[in-house]
């Protein structure tokens, strides 16, 4: 194993912890996915499409907030109904936020 040194770690970003906070937050969901959501007598998973669709159509035309499967595999790095954890362009890149979208 090559020996690189003392390198020290980054720091986490904000984002880092961002996407940390998102993919648990995900995981909580996607466990739940068909739970029936009394209210509205969908499941977990259709009322967090519907979430994410309005999200969506208020931030531009670029596809990210996506929901917690993937059903468009040409527009994210996630295979057809894969679990998506983090939210990614087609290359696998995750998604930076203008300051208007920052938490």
């Amino acid at each position: 194993m090559p020996n690189f040194g003392s390198v020290e770690p980054l720091p986490p970003t904000k984002l880092d912890c961002k996407l940390g906070l998102l993919c648990a937050q995900r995981a909580f969901l996607i466990a739940r996915a068909t739970n029936i959501v009394a209210p509205f007598g969908e499941t977990v998973q259709q009322v967090f499409a519907r979430i994410s669709a309005v999200r969506d159509s208020l931030d531009g035309p670029q596809l990210d907030d996506q929901g917690l499967f993937n059903t468009d595999p040409c527009a994210i790095a996630v295979p057809a109904s894969y679990v998506n954890f983090v939210p990614t362009d087609i290359q696998g890149i995750t998604f930076g936020q203008t300051p208007q979208q920052a938490w």
